[in-house]
């Protein structure tokens, strides 16, 4: 690190810890050509992203001082460890990673809360209109190995590029299906769709990335929480924004300006993309100053460790569920003389609940780091609210309705943010994109199995009451599973050991996880 002669160097008095850090910085002097972040070579879209080193400042060590570094955009020390900074512009990395999601998953969820209308303008079915949401699913599986490797080589910046703007050209294609003729209406829309799904495992994968690279130990996993809220959040503006537009059933033109809009808002929402930096210039922590594992390397030790896969196939079940229920959320109420604008509320409710929750657990898990605990309660109270909302499918049982919604997004919301902070935890130093990839991967897979099962059980008359027993039976599954993950959190444990810095951290990892778990639980898991 260089120093930067104009900012100034604010001096605290630390006596206990004074020689500690003298020693830890000398270390860092001698160490400089160690790699100082996770993140991997510099993208092609970033040519001056790995140029900012030198923006950080240097302390002068003194024998009874530990010394606070500030640089020019204000950099702060994490208070854990005066040695890392964090920088403002973290908030902007985040701010464009929330919109990204939020333009997507508008784009994804456009049409769920107004599918009987949507159907009419397409002239086409129901089933038709919900493959709009799957088709989304589905090409994220597909397009999923490519964006892992992106994120872990070309970093935060290249990866929210690229998907905001897909996004946005995905949404005007849509729009654009205004001038086809009649019967071309649908597949123009089919091919905005993929467009726009394929930006999806881009902007899914580089929320944990984004909060590693960018962020301390004691905000990250707020931090991811924030920034995978954007996709409930457009899933709920897409709820409210429909049925507004689509005010009247036999309007069917208002859908073009449903596009038209969507098209407008994806827009807007790339732009902030052309300013974050893949990573600020000099690490926020002590995991983010090792370099992670080799794209591969890392790719084989994630499908190889059963922990893991156990984890990754728990979330892939609950997010699934969650996926189809919001695929249906208008088809499982209709048939009991709940309207469109009835059926967008639900989700409403879901998501704000949902989002409040996300909000408070992860401030909450930053201090005390009970995240597998928190993972497993969550498990449990999603599927009860499931089960409420069962036997709320009946004609005019609001009450209980919206009681069920509420449960729900309780316990819907937070499981995202809360299982991939678990999965870069089970597997450090693997790279995030890897074990996040892995983990949308799957539930994406099981999203597009269930969807098409849930339409499997539909009764002719429309009834989806046998889809819901599925979606509970899924939840239960996965509730009980996840009470035999109890992997150490191993990135927490390095940040929190007296270790300086682990290139290879092999033998360290294996050290920390023999001490805090059950011998034959550790021997089983390596």
């Amino acid at each position: 690190m260089s120093a930067i002669t104009s900012d100034p160097v604010l001096a605290v008095a630390s006596d206990a810890d004074a020689a500690a850090t003298a020693a830890a910085i000398a270390t860092d002097s001698a160490d400089s050509t160690a790699p100082m972040l996770s993140d991997a070579q510099p993208s092609p879209l970033d040519a001056t992203a790995g140029d900012d080193d030198s923006d950080a400042a240097v302390a002068k060590t003194k024998t009874e001082e530990v010394q606070v570094q500030e640089v020019e955009n204000g950099a702060a020390p994490d208070p854990k460890d005066p040695e890392y900074k964090v920088y403002r512009t973290r908030f902007l990395a985040v701010a464009t990673v929330f919109l990204a999601n939020v333009s997507n998953a508008l784009i994804w969820a456009t049409y769920v809360a107004v599918t009987p209308t949507t159907a009419a303008y397409y002239n086409t079915s129901n089933w038709n209109i919900n493959l709009v949401s799957l088709i989304f699913t589905a090409t994220l599986v597909v397009f999923i190995l490519p964006a892992m490797w992106v994120v872990d080589n070309w970093g935060v910046r290249t990866a929210t590029l690229f998907g905001s703007w897909v996004t946005a050209l995905g949404a005007a294609i849509r729009a654009l299906s205004y001038f086809a003729p009649a019967e071309s209406r649908l597949a123009v829309l089919y091919v905005g769709q993929i467009i726009g799904g394929i930006a999806q495992p881009f902007l899914l994968d580089v929320p944990t990335k984004t909060a590693a690279v960018w962020f301390p130990s004691k905000e990250r996993l707020t931090a991811n929480t924030v920034m995978n809220l954007g996709q409930p959040i457009g899933t709920a503006i897409a709820s409210l924004l429909a049925p507004g537009v689509v005010t009247d059933a036999s309007d069917t033109t208002a859908i073009d300006l449903l596009n038209v809009i969507t098209f407008g808002v994806a827009l807007l929402f790339a732009v902030p993309s052309i300013f974050v930096k893949a990573r600020p210039p000099t690490p926020p922590s002590k995991s983010a100053s090792v370099e992670s594992t080799s794209f591969w390397v890392g790719l084989k030790r994630a499908v190889a460790n059963r922990y893991f896969m156990l984890l990754a196939f728990c979330y892939a079940l609950l997010l699934s569920c969650f996926n189809v229920f919001t695929t249906f959320a208008s088809t499982y109420l209709t048939p009991y003389g709940y309207s469109e604008t009835d059926s967008g509320n639900t989700l409403v409710i879901i998501i704000v609940v949902g989002i409040v929750t996300a909000g408070v657990v992860g401030v909450v898990m930053d201090r005390i780091k009970q995240h597998r605990l928190a993972l497993k309660v969550i498990s449990w109270v999603l599927f009860v609210g499931v089960l409420l909302y069962y036997f709320a499918c009946a004609p005019d049982r609001y009450g209980l309705l919206y009681a069920a919604c509420v449960v729900i997004g309780l316990g819907a919301i937070p499981v995202m943010a809360l299982s991939l902070e678990l999965g870069v935890e089970c597997l450090h130093p693997v790279a995030e994109g890897t074990t996040a990839g892995i983990m949308w991967c799957l539930a994406c897979a099981l999203t597009v199995a269930f969807t098409f099962a849930s339409y499997g059980l539909t009764d002719p008359d429309g009834d989806m009451r046998h889809a819901v027993i599925l979606v509970l039976a899924l939840l239960a599954c996965s509730a009980v599973l996840l009470m035999f993950y109890n992997v150490a959190n191993r990135r927490i444990m390095f940040e929190e050991s007296t270790d300086k810095r682990v290139d290879d951290d092999t033998e360290f990892q294996l050290t920390i996880v023999e001490a805090a778990e059950d011998p034959k639980t550790d021997a089983s898991n390596k």
